[in-house]
Parts: structure tokens; sequence; C-alpha cells
């Protein structure tokens, strides 16, 4: 987990670190649904990959979501709101799991498994996303800035010259 949070900032890639920790999540679960209920170590192994794949995504996406956020005022707006989503969905998950599910609990794993499944996609398309528009700016103004330009966010944000998003 350590490595896949610093990493990321020396490559300057959020993105595909990010899909690392989905694919844990993936797998996780589908090891989970895959296996009988007595299978301990396997279902033990399911969960510890499944709080890998957690704890590697979800402070790579809230400070990609910061370092994209143009300037201080979007930032302070954009990252309570990432934190606010994830507790909300936090709330509901209590019901995924009822007890009459026990010791299986398919239904909750299996919708954890298909929302990790849908943030690997949207993680993909943000993806894609960032490199269109990172290569439109580079179009529009020449290539890419120099390497320790500082682009003016604080009266332009997102659309100052010379600002590129994280991939």
């Amino acid at each position: 987990m350590i490595l896949c949070a610093g990493f990321p900032d020396r490559v300057r890639d959020r993105g595909l670190w990010t899909q690392v920790g989905w694919a844990l999540e993936i797998a996780a679960f589908a090891i989970w649904l895959g296996v009988p209920s007595s299978a301990h170590k396997a279902r033990f192994a399911a969960l510890v990959l499944a709080e890998v794949g957690h704890y590697v995504c979800t402070p790579l996406i809230v400070t990609w979501q910061a370092n994209n956020s143009g300037n201080k005022s979007r930032r302070a707006v954009a990252v309570p709101g990432a934190v606010s989503l994830a507790q909300a969905v936090a709330v509901g998950s209590g019901y995924l799991f009822p007890s009459t599910d026990s010791p299986k609990y398919s239904m909750g794993s299996a919708v954890i498994l298909a929302l990790s499944c849908a943030g690997a996609g949207f993680t993909g398309f943000y993806q894609f996303m960032i490199w269109r528009e990172n290569r439109k700016r580079d179009e529009r103004e020449g290539g890419p800035p120099a390497i320790d330009f500082r682009p003016d966010t604080a009266t332009y944000a997102d659309d100052a010259p010379g600002f590129r998003y994280m991939k």
C-alpha cells in the first residue's frame, strides 16, 4: 500500500495505480464469491486483498481529484465532496450484508464486486479523458510545458496555459 501511494507521485500517474487497486478488489470479491464458505484461508486472503485494494484506491482517488482541481477553491470543494460521497456509500453498505445471508454474504459481495468493476471502468474513462484533454492542450500550446513551469492556476484555475491534468 505504501509503495502504491508513493510511486504514483514519482511517475505522475495515479490512474495506473488506481487500476491496480481496483484489480485487487475485483480479484478479492471474485475469490470470496467463488470459494465455499468453509474455505477459511482463501476467504481470509480475499479479505486481505480487498483491504489492500481499497486502501490503494481511496487515497489515490482523493489526491488525484485534488491534483486535477485547478486551484485552491476548487480543491476545497472537490476533496470534501469526494470524501462525503464515500461516506454516503458506507451508510448504505450496512444493508448489503444482512445476517440472513451469512456466512457467504453473496448479495453484498456481488454488489461490491460490481461497484469495483464500475470503479475500474470509470477510472479508465477518466484516464482516457485526461489523456485526450492533455493532448489537445499540447497541440494548442505547441507541446507540453517545461518541467519547472508553474501555471497561473490562482487566476485561471485549470484553464491556465501550461496546466496539465495528472494521468
